[in-house]
Protein backbone atom coordinates (compact mmCIF):
# COMPACT_ATOMS: atom_id res chain seq x y z
CA UNK A 1 0.00 0.00 0.00
CA UNK A 2 1.44 3.47 -1.26
CA UNK A 3 1.81 6.05 1.86
CA UNK A 4 -0.30 9.48 1.60
CA UNK A 5 0.71 12.43 3.53
CA UNK A 6 -1.22 15.94 4.05
CA UNK A 7 -0.72 17.86 0.80
CA UNK A 8 0.36 15.08 -1.50
CA UNK A 9 -1.13 15.17 -5.08
CA UNK A 10 -3.15 12.51 -7.03
CA UNK A 11 -4.26 11.00 -9.74
CA UNK A 12 -7.33 8.74 -9.98
CA UNK A 13 -8.40 7.23 -12.60
CA UNK A 14 -12.64 7.83 -12.43
CA UNK A 15 -14.61 5.30 -14.27
CA UNK A 16 -17.68 7.61 -16.29
CA UNK A 17 -20.83 7.05 -18.92
CA UNK A 18 -22.01 9.15 -20.89
CA UNK A 19 -23.41 9.53 -24.32
CA UNK A 20 -20.34 12.02 -25.46
CA UNK A 21 -17.06 11.23 -23.84
CA UNK A 22 -14.90 14.33 -23.47
CA UNK A 23 -11.11 14.80 -24.97
CA UNK A 24 -9.22 12.77 -22.01
CA UNK A 25 -11.24 10.49 -22.17
CA UNK A 26 -9.25 6.51 -22.44
CA UNK A 27 -10.79 2.81 -22.44
CA UNK A 28 -13.70 3.97 -24.48
CA UNK A 29 -16.24 0.85 -25.06
CA UNK A 30 -19.32 1.58 -26.20
CA UNK A 31 -22.71 -0.25 -23.93
CA UNK A 32 -24.39 -1.71 -26.29
CA UNK A 33 -28.07 -1.90 -24.38
CA UNK A 34 -28.72 2.28 -23.67
CA UNK A 35 -26.35 4.36 -26.59
CA UNK A 36 -23.99 5.61 -23.92
CA UNK A 37 -19.84 5.18 -23.71
CA UNK A 38 -18.09 3.40 -20.72
CA UNK A 39 -14.20 5.56 -20.00
CA UNK A 40 -11.65 6.49 -17.78
CA UNK A 41 -11.14 10.05 -17.08
CA UNK A 42 -8.10 10.86 -15.23
CA UNK A 43 -9.16 13.25 -11.93
CA UNK A 44 -6.54 15.60 -10.34
CA UNK A 45 -6.47 15.70 -6.63
CA UNK A 46 -4.70 16.51 -3.45
CA UNK A 47 -4.91 15.32 -0.28
CA UNK A 48 -6.60 17.72 2.69
CA UNK A 49 -6.11 15.45 5.54
CA UNK A 50 -5.68 11.72 6.84
CA UNK A 51 -8.89 10.78 8.89
CA UNK A 52 -8.62 8.81 12.15
CA UNK A 53 -9.72 5.44 10.97
CA UNK A 54 -7.19 5.79 8.04
CA UNK A 55 -9.49 7.09 5.04
CA UNK A 56 -8.13 10.24 2.83
CA UNK A 57 -9.75 13.39 2.53
CA UNK A 58 -9.04 14.89 -0.86
CA UNK A 59 -10.27 17.91 -2.50
CA UNK A 60 -10.68 18.78 -6.02
CA UNK A 61 -9.75 21.17 -8.25
CA UNK A 62 -12.99 22.90 -7.83
CA UNK A 63 -13.30 22.76 -4.21
CA UNK A 64 -15.45 19.30 -3.94
CA UNK A 65 -14.47 16.53 -1.44
CA UNK A 66 -14.05 12.91 -1.27
CA UNK A 67 -13.12 10.04 1.34
CA UNK A 68 -11.05 7.70 -0.06
CA UNK A 69 -9.22 4.50 1.06
CA UNK A 70 -5.81 4.66 0.46
CA UNK A 71 -5.26 1.20 -1.00
CA UNK A 72 -8.17 2.24 -3.69
CA UNK A 73 -6.31 0.79 -6.57
CA UNK A 74 -7.25 3.81 -8.96
CA UNK A 75 -5.59 6.30 -6.28
CA UNK A 76 -1.74 6.72 -7.46
CA UNK A 77 0.71 9.71 -7.14
CA UNK A 78 1.42 11.43 -10.25
CA UNK A 79 4.21 10.22 -12.67
CA UNK A 80 7.34 12.83 -13.12
CA UNK A 81 5.75 13.48 -16.50
CA UNK A 82 2.20 13.83 -15.34
CA UNK A 83 3.59 16.44 -12.94
CA UNK A 84 4.98 18.46 -15.93
CA UNK A 85 2.36 17.91 -18.28
CA UNK A 86 -0.66 18.67 -15.67
CA UNK A 87 1.51 21.78 -14.28
CA UNK A 88 -1.14 23.87 -14.14
CA UNK A 89 -4.03 21.89 -12.79
CA UNK A 90 -1.55 20.79 -10.06
CA UNK A 91 -0.73 24.49 -9.60
CA UNK A 92 -4.58 25.40 -8.88
CA UNK A 93 -5.05 22.30 -6.64
CA UNK A 94 -1.82 23.40 -3.91
CA UNK A 95 -3.62 27.26 -4.70
CA UNK A 96 -6.84 26.22 -3.13
CA UNK A 97 -10.09 26.76 -5.19
CA UNK A 98 -11.15 29.92 -7.06
CA UNK A 99 -13.91 31.37 -5.50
Amino acid sequence: MLEYKRGDLLVYKKQKRSTQPGPRARSVASAVQDGKFMYVVDKFWIVEDICEDGTLEVRTRLGKRHRLSPDDPNLRHPSWWQRILYRSRFRELQQGPSA
